[in-house]
C-alpha cells in the first residue's frame, strides 16, 4: 500500500506550481500531436491502415477515434460496402490505444481510470460488433485474416476456434482488465455474464480464471477471499448469491466445450454448487 509522509508548507506551494506547469506542458504536448488524418468513409480508413500507426499515444487514440465514428456510419448503412477485416481492425486497434493511453498516468488515478474505462468500452464495441454477425459472414472474415480460404470445413473448424479464443478471447481479455484498472469490477461481472450467454467459444481460459479470481474477491476486490467468507457472503448478499450462480451456469457450459480443461473446472464447479445450496 502507498504510504505518506509530512510535506512541509512551502514544498507544497512548490508542487502545485510544478502540477500546473506539467498540466501546462501536458495541454500544449497534446495541441502538438493533434492529428492531421481525416477520415469521411472506409476507404480513408482502409487506406490509414497500410501505414504503420502513429507512435504518439495520444495521436494515435484521435486518429482511431476518428477512424472507428467514420465506420459507425458505414456499418449503418445499408450499402454495407466495406470490408469487415478493416472494421475489425479499427475496433481493435481503438481499444488497444486507449487502453495503452491509460498507462501513461502513473501519478494520476482518476485520469487512469476514465481512460480505461474509456478502453473496456471500445473493447466492448468491437465485441458487439463481432458477436452480432452471422456465422458465415464470421466465418468468411476468420478465413480471410487466417488465410484458410481453402481449407476443408472441418480442419476450419479448429482454426476458427483458436483464432476466436486468441483474437476476440484477447479483446475480452483486455476488457477485463481495462476494467479492473477503472476499478470497475461490477461491470466486468456483468460483460463477463452478458458474453457468457450469447457464446462460450471467445472465452479463453485465461478469462475464466480471472472470472473466478474476482468473484473469490468480494465484496471489495482487494484479495481472495477465504472458502468461509466467501459462503457467508453468498449466504448474505443477494447480488453475490446471482453472481456465483451465473459463473456455475458458465462452467456448466464451458467444460463441455473444452474438455482439455475438465480437471481444473469441474471440483470449481461442484464446489461453487455446495455453496449456493448451503
Amino acid at each position: 500500500m502507498n504510504t505518506f509522509s509530512p510535506i512541509g508548507e512551502g514544498t507544497m506551494k512548490d508542487q502545485k506550481v510544478v502540477s500546473v506547469g506539467l498540466v501546462l506542458l501536458l495541454m500544449g504536448a497534446l495541441v502538438v500531436q493533434a492529428s492531421a488524418a481525416e477520415f469521411t468513409c472506409c476507404t480513408d480508413v482502409r487506406e490509414y491502415f497500410k501505414a504503420p500507426l502513429p507512435t504518439a499515444p495520444y495521436t494515435r487514440v484521435q486518429d482511431l477515434k476518428k477512424a472507428v465514428e467514420a465506420l459507425r456510419s458505414e456499418i449503418d448503412s445499408p450499402s454495407d460496402s466495406c470490408e469487415d477485416w478493416v472494421i475489425e481492425r479499427a475496433f481493435f486497434e481503438y481499444g488497444t490505444a486507449l487502453d495503452e493511453y491509460s498507462k501513461t498516468f502513473p501519478k494520476d488515478p482518476q485520469a487512469t481510470q476514465t481512460w480505461a474505462n474509456a478502453a473496456a468500452c471500445a473493447y466492448g464495441e468491437h465485441l458487439d460488433w463481432f458477436v452480432g454477425l452471422d456465422e458465415s459472414r464470421q466465418n468468411r472474415l476468420i478465413r480471410m485474416l487466417t488465410r484458410t480460404q481453402s481449407t476443408s470445413q472441418e480442419e476450419f473448424k479448429k482454426q476458427r476456434g483458436t483464432w476466436l479464443r486468441s483474437r476476440v478471447g484477447n479483446v475480452l481479455n483486455s476488457m477485463g482488465a481495462s476494467f479492473v484498472k477503472a476499478q470497475a469490477h461490477e461491470q466486468l461481472f456483468d460483460a463477463y455474464e452478458r458474453y457468457s450467454q450469447v457464446t462460450i467459444e471467445i472465452f479463453p481460459n485465461e478469462v475464466s480464471r480471472k472470472w473466478h479470481k474476482w468473484l473469490r474477491a468480494q465484496p471489495d476486490f482487494q484479495a481472495e477471499k477465504r472458502e468461509p467468507e466467501i459462503v457467508k457472503l453468498i449466504r448474505e448478499n443477494a447480488d453475490a448469491f446471482g453472481r456465483w450462480e451465473a459463473f456455475r451456469s458458465f462452467l456448466g457450459f464451458y467444460i463441455p466445450a473444452n474438455p482439455s480443461v475438465r480437471d481444473e473446472w469441474l471440483p470449481v464447479k461442484k464446489r461453487i454448487e455446495q455453496w449456493l445450496s448451503q
